[in-house]
């Protein structure tokens, strides 16, 4: 008998596609299946999964335009031509079961896979479900959550975000050893993702000097953007890492960041404490949501994209008080479950055992 294939569907982003990964090696060590991944079409996303030995797709697919544009007279073109090419793929590998990360990647293989009669396991990362997530879930038979939920039925479980399996691997003295730090300073890292970093670059470059003198500074700056203008010892500044990142997280006395969910999840398995900035404005505004629940908890400082000027000043008061440090990543350590994979990886499990 032919192995089950189970369908990775996600991408736009690299917190798409990397918790799929995991999901992936989690289920892949549960049971002997083949896995397929679509992604979408941005050369990070390739990379990623070039090394990982899973056979891919790359999927163009059009986001869902905001207000009144003429990405509207564009869109039902573009959607029509990434659905005939969900279906063509979703023929092609014939899919016992589609595990849907989200994003707009994933709305025209899914809206295949339904008509095509093949069962969906969508994981929604956020605390608030985007426009194409909400379309997914009525097509979905189960809807894994990252964020704990409310008025939850029997189509709902909470899972946590699955974190990256290379990253948990990583340490310090990897970290220490890459950076060229000592270790006898109060490390600080910043770091924006791909979509909210400039602001916080900004930032970094104007007060650069003063956090120096109080730590050692990591800044990812995201990819094709400049960091602080200023090249110093202590200042290690890279446009992303990969496999690394783990050691730096591994390293780092506080993290100021976004509110990503796949971070906020990585940060939560390493018990970082945390300052977060969240990008208004982005669909649902999700990262908002994100970072008040975690407010909330006592599992991290908010910091509004309107304060930043005040950066600086806050993290020379939470890095004096090792009380709050050590409290902040407690608590976010207890936010989210570090077994996540695991858990989606059951789930999906489950599904295979009901599709037989």
């Amino acid at each position: 008998m032919d192995k089950p294939l189970v369908l990775f569907c996600g991408g736009g982003t690299m917190g798409h596609l990397a918790p799929a990964m995991a999901v992936a090696d989690a289920l892949r060590k549960q049971i002997d299946v083949d896995a397929f991944f679509i992604c979408g079409t941005r050369e990070q996303e390739k990379k990623a999964l070039a090394p990982s030995g899973y056979r891919f797709s790359a999927l163009s697919a059009p986001k869902f335009p905001r207000g009144i544009s003429l990405g509207w007279i564009v869109f039902p073109f573009h959607f029509l031509f990434s659905l005939l090419a969900g279906f063509i793929i979703l023929l092609r590998t014939k899919p016992t079961l589609i595990f849907s990360k989200g994003g707009f990647v994933s709305v025209p293989v899914c809206v295949a896979a339904s008509v095509l009669n093949i069962p969906i396991v969508l994981h929604e990362s956020d605390a608030v479900q985007g426009l194409g997530n909400r379309l997914i879930a009525r097509l979905a038979s189960r809807v894994c959550h990252g964020f704990p939920i409310e008025n939850e039925t029997e189509q709902d479980v909470y899972t946590g975000n699955p974190v990256r399996s290379f990253l948990k691997e990583q340490t310090a003295s990897e970290g220490l050893m890459l950076t060229g730090f000592s270790g006898r300073r109060p490390i600080v890292m910043i770091t924006g993702g791909s979509q909210g970093a400039e602001a916080l670059n900004r930032a970094v470059d104007s007060f650069l000097d003063a956090l120096l003198n109080q730590a050692d500074v990591i800044h990812l700056t995201g990819p094709g953007k400049q960091g602080a203008r200023k090249q110093h010892a202590r200042y290690f500044v890279r446009e992303f890492v990969d496999r690394e990142l783990g050691s730096l997280y591994a390293i780092a006395s506080l993290v100021v960041t976004r509110a990503g969910a796949g971070t906020l999840s990585e940060l939560s398995y390493f018990e970082k404490p945390s300052i977060i900035v969240p990008i208004k404005g982005l669909a649902n505004d999700h990262q908002v949501r994100n970072a008040a629940l975690l407010e909330q908890r006592g599992a991290a400082i908010v910091l509004k994209q309107s304060e930043l000027d005040h950066l600086s000043d806050r993290i020379t008061t939470v890095l004096a008080d090792e009380h709050r440090l050590k409290t902040l990543g407690t608590q976010l350590g207890l936010f989210f479950p570090k077994d996540a994979d695991q858990k989606i990886a059951a789930v999906l499990l489950d599904a295979l055992k009901n599709r037989r």
